[in-house]
């Protein structure tokens, strides 16, 4: 279930039983965050991410995979961790993320910033000590939600479930 799901009332607790590399992509299949609050912001993201959909479909999953590894959001990875980020993305299909995207991309959700503190279960953020973007999101996400708990991953970027994941499980179970 997701944080939608939650919100709507149809779940009364969170997932439960999963480790962390399936609750990440459970997490990244839905979004990563409430959303994009600005409309004008969130227009622009939408058009990106068609773009992006277009793109992954015109280059295949293979170029896509090296283009998207090679950001700087993933710079400082050790090659053990982008080899399997690498591994995990050539797993997907160029129909399936353009489909994802065009879906579920951020700029197509409506926002959910002013719905946070609906939340009546329990929340764990979990987020990279070295993902600036991805932080301050939580940061700013944690006093909004009645019962979350903030969780750095030291040392971690954006990929915490693979650049640490002993720290991430512990973080999800505590």
């Amino acid at each position: 279930m997701h944080a939608r799901g939650l919100l709507d009332g149809r779940a009364d607790r969170p997932p439960h039983g999963a480790g962390a590399a399936r609750a990440g992509r459970a997490a990244r299949a839905r979004r990563r965050r409430p959303g994009i609050a600005d409309p004008g912001e969130r227009e622009q993201r939408r058009r990106a991410d068609l773009a992006l959909a277009d793109r992954i479909e015109a280059i295949g999953v293979e170029a896509f995979a090296q283009e998207w590894g090679a950001q700087p959001l993933f710079a400082g990875q050790d090659a053990r961790v982008a080899a399997a980020a690498h591994a995990d993305r050539l797993r997907n299909t160029a129909t399936g993320l353009a489909a994802a995207l065009r879906g579920l991309g951020t700029g197509a959700m409506e926002p959910l910033w002013g719905r946070l503190g609906e939340l009546r279960v329990p929340v764990t953020l979990v987020v990279g000590e070295r993902d600036e973007k991805f932080r301050a999101i939580a940061e700013q996400m944690a006093p909004a939600i009645p019962d979350a708990r903030l969780e750095i991953v030291a040392g971690a970027g954006h990929a915490a479930q693979l650049e640490r994941p002993e720290a991430v499980a512990a973080a999800i179970t505590a």
